[in-house]
Order: structure tokens, then C-alpha cells, then sequence
């Protein structure tokens, strides 16, 4: 299974450089469970935050663990130019997180 082998726990779907949305390694997962040999094609809908939180590539770090905290957010997209270059999460901002 090609998720057994990655370690994330979220994931940016993207078309033509643009961020659609977020899905969660989770309701994957459980997508991917519920439709055993179906065939069935996922429709985004079903398991994507289409509306995830957005800051560009210059946004303070300091706003951004800001959002963290007072939003009890769970990850951040980062974009260049509206192009998702990164996702911040709460492990970001520890210590030994490496910037």
C-alpha cells in the first residue's frame, strides 16, 4: 500500500499548480477502506477541506503560530504566487523544529 511507506499525515491536492485542497491521511484512509475492489473514483468532495487555511511564502512566523494558537489549527498551506511551496503544523513551531 503506497501509504504504509509515507509518513505524512496530510496531503495537498493540486491541479495545475493551484491548491484545490487539503486531505487528511485519515479520511483517506478510511475512503480507501470503505470501497475495498469497487473502482470507484474519489470524489474530492468527500474527504478534502476545500477551504484550508492559506498564507503566502512572506507572512510573518510569528502571525502564523499566532493563527496556530488563537485557531487551534492543524496545518497551514504556505503558497508562492497562489502555488503551494509548503504545510506548517504545529510541530513547526518546536523547538527543535528545524526553519
Amino acid at each position: 500500500d503506497m501509504l504504509d511507506d509515507c509518513g505524512h499525515h496530510t496531503f495537498p491536492v493540486v491541479s495545475e499548480g493551484h491548491l484545490l485542497g487539503l486531505v487528511r491521511r485519515v479520511e483517506l484512509e478510511e475512503w480507501l477502506n470503505s470501497q475495498g475492489d469497487s473502482g470507484d473514483s474519489l470524489r474530492l468532495e468527500e474527504v478534502a477541506d476545500m477551504a484550508p487555511y492559506i498564507v503566502d511564502l512572506n507572512f510573518p512566523v510569528e502571525r502564523a503560530y499566532f493563527m496556530f494558537r488563537e485557531l487551534g489549527l492543524r496545518q497551514l498551506v504556505v503558497t508562492d504566487a497562489g502555488r503551494p511551496v509548503g504545510i506548517l503544523t504545529r510541530r513547526s513551531f518546536r523547538p527543535q523544529a528545524a526553519w
